[in-house]
């Protein structure tokens, strides 16, 4: 899947969260409520694309043992795309797509703690995701931030 593709399947999925499901932001409810609504909203565009990937939220297994990145021990990304049971094993497989984390009203601090993530389950095997995402939700929707980070045998 190129990035552009997915790109704007993401936006397509956060105007849905802005038009539907604002009430969520402007009342600070929690991020992994927010993360998990989002995830609905990429699934349904998953499906009407007729793409075969799985979408889930605060996924926390690697096959049977939890998933753990070796610079930062057990982890749960908010959510990925990926097809279930199977990894990047030797680094270029498709089998994990993208990892996103979303904090709202991000500082600095978090968005460079969530970024460390992204990066590490983009390099690291078994996982080697292609592609990685922070959203920085903004109550607005004018200010959001979107940092992309792409695995290097990728294309734009």
């Amino acid at each position: 899947m190129m990035h552009s593709q997915l790109n704007e399947i993401i936006m397509t999925a956060i105007d849905k969260l802005y038009k539907y499901d604002f009430y969520l932001l402007e009342h600070d409810v929690h991020e992994q409520t927010i993360s998990s609504i989002f995830a609905y909203y990429l699934r349904d565009l998953f499906k009407e694309k007729k793409l075969p990937w799985n979408i889930d939220p605060e996924y926390n297994r690697n096959g049977e043992k939890p998933k753990r990145l070796s610079s930062i021990g057990n982890v749960k990304p908010d959510i990925i795309i990926h097809i279930r049971g199977l990894n990047n094993d030797r680094g270029t497989e498709q089998n994990n797509l993208l990892i996103i984390e979303i904090k709202k009203d991000p500082s600095e601090e978090e968005i460079d703690t969530d970024m460390k993530k992204i990066l590490a389950f983009i390099d690291e095997p078994p996982f080697s995701y292609c592609f990685g995402l922070f959203i920085g939700l903004m109550r607005n929707n004018e200010n959001n931030r979107y940092i992309w980070s792409i695995r290097d045998d990728q294309q734009l």
